[in-house]
């Protein structure tokens, strides 16, 4: 549990303190999202299927903090540093940058106790955050285009 306190406090010391070049209000609606977007996850790679989890089988309080308290912070940070404006390719290796930074963070989750595996390769995950940034960036714009319609 002291990993993920010292994550929590490091990722939302580094969303609060960095220079925003997003609103407060899509880092808001984004963070919802984001959390959303990790239960569905869980609840069927987790619970239904058991392939991976958190502390131990079944929800847990611990999975709760881990949860609120880094998902909110580290969509925050990608969103916030991803480069809207930039060639594609910068935009392939800024998702591919957070990948690997991903990939290593669940790496040291998986020795301090706090992830595991039950069937679930790395690799997966490495696929599967591929298209979780996109997908993180995609509700932004969405967002952005209904609060801009009035809605």
């Amino acid at each position: 549990m002291l990993f993920i306190i010292i994550s929590v406090i490091i990722l939302n010391g580094i969303a609060i303190l960095i220079l925003k070049r997003i609103q407060w209000w899509e880092i808001y609606s984004s963070a919802w999202f984001a959390m959303f977007f990790e239960l569905l996850a869980n609840t069927y790679i987790d619970l239904k299927y058991d392939l991976y989890g958190f502390f131990e089988k079944g929800p847990s309080w611990g999975t709760m903090a881990l949860i609120f308290g880094l998902y909110p912070a580290g969509n925050a940070i990608i969103l916030n540093f991803y480069p809207y404006n930039k060639r594609w390719f910068v935009k392939v290796l800024y998702v591919v940058i957070i990948d690997v930074l991903c990939i290593l963070y669940e790496m040291m989750a998986i020795h301090f106790g706090v992830m595991y595996y039950n069937g679930w390769k790395w690799w997966y995950s490495a696929l599967s955050y591929l298209f979780i940034v996109p997908a993180l960036t995609w509700n932004l714009r969405i967002t952005r285009k209904l609060v801009g319609k009035g809605l």
